[in-house]
């Protein structure tokens, strides 16, 4: 613990159970009914561990790095077999595997600025390394997944007191005591993945895949 009474150290665990989500509806042609359909979707059970530590943390400067480490047993998702109401059944074997994903962060934080004491600035990065679950036989070009790496970084400010946000809003009001903002860009660079012997011929092939992402976060503390 620091002097004023804040961890240095936080450690956390998740864990999430498997569910199964019973899919019920009818397969139509032209508009017109031909039987009923009944699937079902595994949602598998996932373990996720976490460490968060404070090397400097005082009332000036705060410096946190993380590591999250997040295992889903995949293995859940066997099959996507339709079965209709005749009895009769259509095979959509899966056969994923178990992923593990490694994420590491950093954040440093400005507090009490000499020059700015009602603002606090924080800057973040990060990276995250994910496995494909699935196998080169059931891969999709709807989705065409692989080992990723990401690749974040963001950057915040909160006004408290006197200050005005924007310079238009004061950052303590009626609604609020103070106001803050985050800025964070992230993104995935999945590995070139080459697709050989799938049980459609078209599906074969080298899929490469870039995708950007951004947010903007406002919050009112009361």
């Amino acid at each position: 613990m620091t002097a004023n009474g804040k961890p240095r150290v936080n450690v956390g665990f998740v864990w999430r159970s498997r569910a199964k989500l019973p899919l019920n509806g009818t397969l139509r042609a032209d508009g017109r009914k031909l039987t009923g359909v009944s699937s079902s979707m595994q949602f598998p059970d996932s373990y996720e561990w976490g460490v968060a530590v404070w090397p400097i943390r005082t009332d000036l400067h705060e410096w946190k790095v993380e590591v999250d480490v997040d295992y889903v047993r995949w293995s859940a998702v066997n099959n996507f077999d339709l079965t209709f109401s005749d009895g009769t059944a259509l095979p959509n074997p899966q056969n994923w595997k178990n992923a593990i994903t490694v994420g590491v962060g950093t954040q440093w934080k400005w507090m009490k600025h000499t020059i700015h004491p009602n603002w606090d600035y924080t800057l973040r990065a990060g990276y995250i390394r994910s496995h494909t679950p699935i196998p080169n036989q059931n891969f999709s070009p709807a989705f065409p997944d692989a080992n990723l790496n990401s690749i974040t970084a963001g950057f915040g400010l909160g006004c408290y007191g006197k200050a005005k946000f924007l310079w238009l809003v004061p950052c303590k009001n009626a609604l609020s005591k103070a106001i803050k903002m985050d800025l964070a860009y992230l993104v995935f660079l999945w590995e070139s993945r080459t697709v050989t012997s799938h049980p459609n011929p078209s599906v074969n092939g080298i899929y490469k895949t870039i995708t950007h992402g951004g947010s903007v976060t406002f919050q009112l503390l009361f």
